[in-house]
């Protein structure tokens, strides 16, 4: 979309010693959507969850919603500010 600045972003969750679920790590991938699902989905094959999201900021400055494009397995609470 022009005028907009979007991003990637990858958070893989696992279980913690009580059986929660927590995020592991979180990673900004960029914008090559293709690259960031191949990298989701061979991450959620060795841990609990994986959710990728894109955030998008137009020019403006006015922040839409992250739109989910994959998620695997079981994933926590995410802070979406």
């Amino acid at each position: 979309m022009p005028g907009t600045f979007s991003s990637l972003f990858i958070v893989v969750f696992d279980r913690d010693f009580s059986g929660d679920v927590v995020p592991v790590w979180e990673t900004v991938v960029g914008d090559d959507e293709p690259e960031a699902l191949e990298e989701a989905k061979l991450l959620a094959m060795r841990h609990a969850g994986v959710i990728v999201w894109r955030e998008s900021l137009p020019v403006d400055g006015k922040e839409g919603d992250p739109i989910i494009v994959f998620q695997s397995g079981a994933i926590g609470d995410i802070d979406w500010q």
